[in-house]
């Protein structure tokens, strides 16, 4: 399953669309709902800037703090 936020960093690191807080939230409550015990995250260009990233690992942490995640960012840098 596939989840999508609207933010959006661009090749060279730069922050084209910023991603909302809230945006994360409603994502991670379906994901939350559904019963997942293990999250992947990997957004585009993570590579050249992980902060969105680091961000929806935080909500993830912080809304369901059992589950197992992933980074694209830390595991393929």
């Amino acid at each position: 399953m596939r989840y999508t936020v609207p933010g959006r960093i661009d090749a060279n690191g730069n922050e084209l669309v910023p991603l909302d807080r809230a945006d994360i939230e409603k994502v991670v409550r379906k994901i939350a709902v559904a019963g997942y015990e293990s999250v992947a995250i990997g957004l585009i260009h993570s590579y050249a800037n992980d902060t969105h990233e680091k961000l929806v690992r935080d909500v993830v942490c912080e809304l369901m703090p059992q589950t197992m995640i992933s980074l694209s960012s830390e595991v393929s840098p």
